[in-house]
């Protein structure tokens, strides 16, 4: 039981994560020209995969047990998205002004040259919210991985 606890506050954890990225990426999504549709999209995408990842907390939270197989997928599960969120994270932090409220010349090279890297990072997150969601209504569905 003590598993399925740390699993859930594991879970909880990273949706704060997802919806500060989210909201850190539409507070800079502005400044960016053309490239703030791709900007506002990972933000929506990532609170997207915030809200599925709360729901899942949830779901898991109401369960008395939980199944170790179920326990180990939603924690490699949980693994991938802190890897994607973070990486993310990391370099919303570097598009952020240093000191002006303008997004500067700096901030602007380094959205191009690290687009690729988010836009990968947004696919695999993209993935990761499918497979989280097909996971979390299985659950739910079949009633799978509660132990009795």
């Amino acid at each position: 039981m003590a598993e399925a606890v740390g699993l859930v506050a594991s879970i909880v954890t990273l949706v704060e994560l997802a919806f500060k990225i989210s909201r850190g990426l539409t507070a800079v999504a502005s400044e960016f020209g053309t490239a703030a549709r791709q900007i506002k999209l990972i933000g929506t995408d990532t609170r997207a995969l915030a809200i599925i990842l709360r729901d899942l907390s949830r779901g898991l939270g109401e369960r008395k047990q939980i199944a170790v197989e179920i326990q180990e997928v939603t924690a490699e599960l949980i693994a991938l998205c802190k890897e994607d969120l973070d990486d993310i994270g990391d370099f919303l932090k570097s598009l952020q002004p240093l000191q002006s409220d303008k997004i500067g010349l700096r901030q602007k090279v380094r959205w191009v040259f690290g687009k690729s890297r988010v836009m990968m990072r947004r696919t695999s997150l993209n993935s990761l919210k499918s497979t989280l969601n097909l996971f979390l209504h299985t659950i739910d569905m079949v009633g799978y991985g509660e132990v009795e």
